[in-house]
Parts: structure tokens; sequence; C-alpha cells
């Protein structure tokens, strides 16, 4: 493959419209930009252009905010290196959201121009490349700049690669420039003419919508409906539904209500404010003049067919003797987690309903009651806030995680002193970052979330200006001050009496609803993923006019950072390698328009904490354990974390002894009472074995061998196993991948150690084109505990694999960009043994698979290591990587000859730091360009021959994991400013 720019281009064009079989450079192929989550999106690959270019224009017809919202942190980083860029869009319709183009004429690298009019449609990024804009690619197609046609509509823009030299790119800046020069400079002046048009465009427009004149469920509610109305089938009496903050329980509940229609209804709340949003609720459904009464604030009304009551006044004896036992057919209980107080138990052990409906967003209990239990363990349905963003139950939201300011050296934390966290330079900083993210909206409406209510008192008072009206508000003010409050939030920018913000600690994590909230800051250490969604969701409320809510969450040298992905992309698996993922990707790991941004300290925080991993520590894992066996009502198995998207049972495992490294035993552990079986010895050693060799799911085939004997095979024909493979996955393994699996499960693979570790128990053994299980394993199998032990990490191990992206596998089973340790390489390659001890860097295998795995530490420790093993080992582009063998090989030496002739399989696996533990991420085969012999210092300071290769990778690295493993700067908390 060619070097020169122009050659390599060439070749990528032949490819692209020609001979897709000719080799070329992947980066500069012709290519479809799409929205295919969870692949692509038209805005990651916006992002990666603004992030390697010198220059930009776009030409888009519509600009709204939630748009530039999208790209904002991209734009800033842009504008941070100097790049300059023109943004050309139209005034056509007024859609053009005046608020975006003031947030773009806010950088100082970006001219805005408007063409007036309906003649302007174009929608083309043009992205310069060099200082002197030799090379440049181009975006063109139906994108504009809006968070949709960045995210999930379906738009084809076509991209492309080219040089100054070409016509095409000459013709590009000439039509761009002569719209620009025919088009109008954005003025303060023609801002706030064009803010007066676009207003009373969009009042107009709203008023003359038609609102629905009936409230009917919506697909997820219907589906809940359904799952409800089949409990009650069943003969059930009680049921939970887990529902996300926002997305309609009340509606949810009196939908039911009505479908079951009882005489009375008792609807039992634990806050005075929401009695009346609920009472609405269900005069939206069931017409305004149905009966209802109150009980609580003062009420005592006992009589109506629904009635809406208090706990805290309900509970008391004189207050229930007003009710028979069964007087209510159907009973509610709103935000039903708080069920384990006395004052709840005192009301449910006095009423009998036919059917009792418990209500929550947040089923997980810190004082350790059991709210399954009272339900029978009967979870009708359950709506998360990824599956109520995506079906456009709530409010998009936009998240940018920033770095906390540090005073005096010191950095925030949560023992940070009160001085540094109301420090006059921190507060500059906050008002400047809350300004920054407002993006232009002239009528903000937010939240401000802190630690301590004197913090509160403190931020409210040094905040509040002319520009930024903000009060605290605080556990001890009542009732009447924070409904006045809200009030004063909810009022027009005209008001005299308006608040922009609220700064508050905890009062507004659950029960209110503040449907206009437009903005959260987050000011404290996140310590609960629960509390960062509860907080979050008080902005996701859909409200009218209102595109998205901006976060901005100020990230500090916070102790459970690693909580934040959690709470933001809602996997609960806590595996470092799902974390790390997500928070690479960011916004390409969300379906939807909504975006997640991190700064580079903020970023490098999070992956501290997610590589230190203090959520491993006992006590939280007997936590995840305990709350998953109370949703099961049993002890639960490793499928039911699956299913439950629970914690994942690999760090159950991990926590183990080594030498009895399985989930059973974790359980026999941490649950004595509930989990003791007859294992022998040899069980346990077994299920260590199989925790081993299959819990992950590196790879299927051992997995089904076993299940096709616990299914009572006691022949298995092996090429009835590629067929299964074939039918499930839509690949065919190869004979070699099969054997592999065929000698782990005949005990001929691990090491001596660890054959006698597990027991030396053989499993299966092979008679010609057919296995049998051996008749110690039909001994082992005999007993049914155990054998429902094997069977469920055998669905364990198919669930692991099913969930990978297999389109991007490789030969030898390896996925892009999944992690694999040394073991599993010499497993996956089909070594036969365990080879892992002499691995080291690398290892070539000359006679049976020619084949050599290059293991890449990415950003060494140079202060922990020699200068005779710091190998310089790095990427050059997205496609080359420049690799050192170990010293003492010169060029004619055994193993660059045999990798000079192409006869041996390269394989990369990086992993960024030792921090990351022992697994690397496979980055795909490698073919060598050129190599040559030089020479690198010793321990003595003597000069020792070395080989230097370059390699072009196969699959050009993905720009995530790319940018991720490239970015090797230390970053240093004192040097934070704004």
């Amino acid at each position: 493959m060619p070097d020169d720019l122009g050659d390599r281009l060439t070749h990528s064009l032949r490819t692209g419209f020609i001979d897709a079989s000719v080799p070329s450079d992947e980066t500069l192929r012709p290519t479809l930009v799409l929205n295919r989550y969870p692949k692509t999106k038209v805005l990651s690959t916006l992002v990666k252009e603004l992030s390697s270019c010198d220059g930009f224009l776009f030409s888009v017809a519509f600009i709204t905010q939630g748009g530039v919202a999208s790209l904002f942190s991209a734009l800033q980083e842009a504008s941070r290196k100097g790049v300059k860029g023109r943004i050309l869009t139209t005034d056509y319709l007024s859609f053009t959201d005046p608020a975006a183009i003031e947030a773009l004429c806010a950088f100082p690298n970006i001219q805005v121009r408007v063409a007036s009019g309906s003649r302007f449609h174009a929608k083309g990024y043009l992205f310069f490349k060099d200082p002197l804009h030799r090379q440049a690619s181009v975006i063109i197609g139906s994108a504009n700049l809006t968070q949709e046609a960045l995210s999930v509509t379906r738009e084809w823009n076509v991209g492309l690669s080219m040089l100054q030299g070409g016509s095409f790119l000459a013709q590009l800046e000439s039509e761009f420039q002569d719209a620009w020069d025919e088009a109008i400079e954005v003025s303060e002046a023609w801002l706030a003419h064009y803010r007066q048009i676009y207003q009373t465009f969009h009042r107009d427009v709203d008023q003359n919508a038609n609102p629905p004149s009936t409230f009917t469920p919506n697909h997820m509610q219907q589906e809940a409906l359904v799952a409800l109305a089949g409990l009650r089938a069943q003969g059930k009496r009680k049921a939970l539904v887990i529902s996300a903050t926002g997305t309609g329980k009340t509606f949810l509940c009196a939908f039911d209500v009505k479908a079951v229609n009882p005489r009375r209804m008792l609807f039992i709340v634990h806050r005075s404010t929401i009695i009346a949003d609920a009472i609405k609720t269900f005069q939206a459904v069931f017409g305004s003049d149905i009966s209802v009464s109150v009980v609580g604030d003062g009420s005592r009304e006992t009589d109506s067919r629904f009635v809406f009551a208090m706990v805290q006044t309900l509970n008391h004896p004189e207050v229930l003797r007003r009710f028979s036992p069964d007087a209510f057919q159907y009973i509610v209980i709103d935000e039903v987690h708080h069920s384990g107080a006395e004052t709840y138990q005192r009301v449910m052990q006095y009423f009998h309903p036919d059917f009792w409906l418990g209500m929550t967003a947040t089923p997980q209990r810190t004082d350790g009651y059991d709210i399954y239990r009272f339900f029978d363990h009967t979870v009708a349905y359950e709506i998360q806030l990824s599956n109520a963003l995506e079906e456009g139950m709530l409010c998009p939201f936009h998240y940018w995680g920033i770095s906390d300011f540090t005073v005096d050296g010191q950095e925030v934390s949560e023992v940070s002193d009160f001085r540094y966290l109301v420090a006059d330079e921190r507060i500059v900083r906050i008002r400047q970052m809350i300004l920054r993210y407002r993006l232009g909206n002239p009528e903000p409406r937010g939240l401000i979330f802190c630690s301590r209510n004197e913090e509160a008192r403190e931020l409210a008072r040094k905040l509040d200006a002319p520009d930024m009206r903000v009060l605290s508000l605080c556990g001890s003010d009542d009732t009447a001050v924070r409904e006045k409050a809200i009030e004063r939030l909810k009022a027009p920018k005209t008001d005299p009496d308006h608040l922009d913000y609220l700064v508050t600690v905890d009062i507004f994590n659950e029960g209110v609803d503040i449907p206009c909230v437009n903005q959260i800051v987050m000011l404290r250490p996140t310590t609960s993923a629960i509390v960062f969604i509860q907080q979050l969701g008080r902005g996701l409320r859909l409200y009218p006019g209102k595109q998205f809510v901006s976060v901005v969450d100020f990230i500090g040298n916070y102790q459970h950072n690693y909580l934040i992905p959690v709470a933001l992309f809602g996997d609960h698996s806590y595996e470092k390698e799902v974390m790390r993922k997500l928070v690479i990707e960011g916004s390409l790991a969300i379906n939807g328009v909504s975006t997640v941004d991190f700064d580079h300290i903020a970023k490098e925080r999070i992956l501290q904490a997610v590589n230190q991993g203090g959520y491993t520590a006992s006590r939280q894992l007997a936590a995840w354990y305990a709350d998953v066996k109370q949703r099961c009502g049993r002890v639960p198995m490793m499928m039911d974390f699956e299913t439950l998207n629970a914690v994942s049972p690999l760090l159950l495992i991990a926590h183990c002894k080594a030498k009895e490294r399985s989930y059973p035993a974790y359980v026999r552990t941490v649950d004595p009472a509930s989990f003791d079986p007859p294992f022998t010895k040899a069980h346990w050693q077994s299920l260590a074995f199989f925790a081993t060799a299959l819990a992950s799911g590196k790879r299927p085939y051992e997995a089904l061998l076993v299940k096709r004997v616990l299914d009572g095979e006691l022949m298995v024909d092996i090429a009835s196993i590629k067929a299964e493979v074939q039918k499930r996955y839509g690949y065919e393994p190869s004979d070699r991948s099969v054997e592999g699996a065929c000698n782990v499960l005949s005990d001929q693979f691990f090491k001596e150690q660890d054959r006698t570790k597990f027991g030396n128990i053989r499993y299966l053994q092979r008679q010609g084109a057919m296995v049998r299980p051996t008749t110690q394993f039909l001994d082992l199998l005999s007993e049914p505990m155990y054998r429902s032990c094997v069977s469920d990490v055998v669905a364990f191990s198919l669930a692991q694999f099913a969930k990978k992206d297999l389109h991007l596998r490789r030969e030898g089973d390896f996925v892009l960009y999944e992690r694999y340790t040394r073991q599993d390489a010499c497993r996956l390659l089909g070594w036969g043994k365990d080879l892992t001890s002499t691995i080291y860097g690398y290892l070539i295998d000359y006679k049976k698979t020619r084949t050599c795995p290059v293991f890449v530490t990415y950003a060494k420790d140079s202060g922990k290591i020699s200068a005779s093993v710091d190998y310089q080992d790095r990427f050059e582009s997205e496609e080359v990587f420049s690799w050192y063998t170990r010293h003492g090989v010169r060029a004619n030496s055994k193993e660059p000859v045999a990798i000079r002739s192409g006869g041996i399989r390269m394989l990369l696996f990086v992993k960024k730091s030792d921090d990351e533990g022992s697994e690397f991420y496979y980055l795909g085969d490698m073919t060598l360009m050129e190599d040559q012999e030089e020479t690198m210092p010793g321990k003595n300071g003597e000069a020792l021959p070395v080989v230097h290769m370059r390699f072009r990778m196969r699959d050009p690295v993905s720009d995530a994991i790319y940018a991720y493993l490239c970015d090797t700067t230390k970053w240093n908390a004192t040097n934070v400013a704004g």
C-alpha cells in the first residue's frame, strides 16, 4: 500500500467507487455517514473531524439549541486550539433557534451568517486538515445541525476526502463563498429582531396546535397494563411497577384503576405536594367530576370513591378506624420504597384490598427492608431511564462532566473545608460554567444541588445577581416557603419576582415535579447512582418549548466517581471493562439524542475511580447480592443477575479465594444459612474450573459442548456444534476453535498447578468425530444442586457471548475492542497449552498455528521500569503501529525473519496502563510495512540491538479507543482552571 497521500487517496477512491477488493487506506475511502446506534452517529463523525481539523465551514439550513449542545464540547475544544470556522444557516420558516445562533456567536473563533428566505437549503460540513489547507474532508447530505439529525433520524450523508489540487474542493469553497457573501452578518440588532420574529412565530404555532382531547396510555404503559391484567388473571393480588422518574407512573396507575373499575380506591403518598398532582391525573383519565376525598394537611374526608391520603395522617389509629379493612378494592402506594417505615407498615397491615399496587423509581433500600416481600416478589413491569428516553417519554439531556475548581492547591473532595467550597475563585468558575452551558437560553430555570445546607445558602448569596436570580432552599424550610420558591422559578422572566435557579441539598430528589426545569447543576459528589438519577430526573419532564435539559456536573477528586457512568448509561454490571467503554464512547453509548461529554480531567478522574475498583469491597458486593436475593425471593443464580441488569456475578466470583473461585463458593461464604449444598471437594474444584473456563463467555464452544451433556447427549458430534454456532450466531467456527474447546474440557490446556487446583477432572473424551462425557463428569452431575450450578454457568456464559458485537469478530474468535488476558489468547489461538508465563510482550508459535500475539502497555511508568525494557511502542495513526522486538534481536534473527516472510499472523493487544489489570483490548491483526535494526540503551547504558517494525492495522482503530489509548497526558489537578 503506498505511503504518498495522493496515491493513498487514489487507491481509496478506487476501492470505494470501482473495486471493493482493492486494498487501501480505510480512513480516506468514501463512506456513508449515518445514524446507526450503537455503531455510529453523524455526531461522532463530526466530533472526530472537528478534533483533527485546522479550519471548518458549515453550511446548514437549520440549527437548533439541541444541535449546538450536541457539538458544544467539540466546538469548545476547537476554540481552545484556535481553529477558525464559519457557519452559514438560514432564517427560513423561523426554524433556526436564535439561542443557538447566540451560542455559536459566543465562540471567538466562529463567524456566523444567515441566508434570508427559502432559497437556501444546503447541508454540508467541510473540514481542512493541515495549516495550509492542502487536505480536506467533507460530509454532504441531509443532516441539519439539530440533535435529531446528528443522532437518531435516518440521514444519508456521504463523507469524502480530497486534496487542494482537486476541482471538487475548489467548487465547494467557491459555492460556500458565494453564499457567504450574499448572507447577512449576525449582529446584536439583527439577533434581537430575529428573536422577536422567532418567538411570535412559535407562540402562534403552539397556540394553534390541537391538544389531545383524551388521554391514552403510551406504548410502554400499554405493555405494563397488559402485564398487570395478566398477573390478576393468574390470581395475583399484589404487584410492583418500577418506572423511571417522569415516565407517568400516576397515569399508568389511573389507567389500570379504570380497567379494574373498583368500587373504591385508596392512593397513599408521603408528601402533600403529590396529592394535588395525583388528583389532576385521575381527573384527566376519569373526568373532572369524579368523587375525590383527601386525608392529610388538615383534611379528614373519607367518603368518596377516590381517596388520596398522606401516610403520616392515615396511619393514626383513629383515622384508620374510620375505614373498614376491606373498604378499598384497589390500594396504591406511591414511592413505595418508603414503605419500610412504621407509618406505612401500620397501614399495610390494616387494609385487605383485592389488589395492591406499589410504584417506585428506586426499589433499592439502604435500611435493609425488603419491599419485594410484601408484594410477593412480583414485578409487573419495569421502565428504565434509557427505555423511557428511547420512547420519547422524557426530555433528552445534554450532560457535561467538567473538572471542579482547585483552590490554593486543594482539590474539591468529600472532605473539603467549607471555605474551599464557597471560595470566590470557585464561585467565579461555577458562574462561568452555568452561563456557558445555558447555550444562550433566554429563560433558564435551574436546580443546583450541593452537599450542605450552609453551602447552599452561601452559594445562593454569592451567585445571586441581576443576570442570575438565585435562592437557596433547605430541609428546614416549610412547605409554604418551598411552594413559593417553586412558583417563582416557574415564573416568566418578565415577572420581577422570578428566579433563575434554586440551590438545594436533597429536598428535590423525589416527589416534586417542576416540568419547566431546563438546567441541572451538580455541585456535590456522586455517592449514589439512585440519587444521581433522582436529581437528573428533576429536569427530564416534558414541557412545551423545552428541547432538552442541560446538565452540568462538577467532578472533583471524589471516591465514588465510578457511579457516574453507572447512573448515566444505566448499566449496573459494575464491570470495569463495561464502565471504561461507556466513559470512552460517551454520546455514542446512548441510544437517542442525549449526549454525554467529559472534559479531559473529569474523564481521567472517573477512569481512575473505575480502575481503583472501590465498589468491589466485601460490604458492597454483599449488599448487591442481598438486593438481588430480595427481588428473586430466593437464593439467586448467576442468570438472575443478568436478567435483572444487576451487578455482574463475575465480580462476586473474583472476590472468592483463588482456590475455590466460583459463584456458588461466593454464595456459600456470604449466605451460608441459605446455601449449604452437599458438595464434595471435587464438586467445588469443578465449579472453579467452569467459572474460569466458561463464565466470561469469551467464546461459546465449551459452553455448548457442556450444554449438550446436560441435555442428555452421551455422544456429541463435533460437526453438530459447528452447525449450532452457525444457527445461533451466524458464522461457522473453524475446526481448530472447536478442537481447542474439546482440548480445554479434556483437561489438557491449563498448566499443571491449575489442573491440580481444578481437581484434575476430565470432562470429555474424544472418539473419532465424536466426544462423550467421562464417567467422572457424569458422576458429578448426579448431584442435583451441582448440575443446576453447572447449567447456570453455561447459560451465563452463552449470554455473555451473545452480547458481543459479532460483526467485529475476527479469525480465532477474537472480537475487536473486547478485552482478553494472555491466557485467553493462548486458548482462542488454539495453542493447546497455556503458555502465559512465557509470553511477556509477545510469543511466536512457529509450528502449529503460526501466530504471534503482541501485548503492549501503552502508558508505561518510566520511573518504574528500566531503560532496557522501555520500548517506545506507539500508534502513528489509527492505521499504523510502531513496535519494537525485545532487545538482543537483530534484523537477521529468527523472529523478524519469520514475521518478514508474511507467514506469521500478528495480533495486537493493548491496554492503556497496568491500572487496568491483566486484560488487553484486541485491536486487530497487523501486516508488516517495513522494519530496521536499531539500538536501545541497556541497564548499564550499553547499546543493545533491537528491530523496529512498522505495521499497518487491518482494521483502523476506532476513534474512541484510539483517543483513549493515545492520550497519555498526566492530568495535574492543582492546575485546573476555568
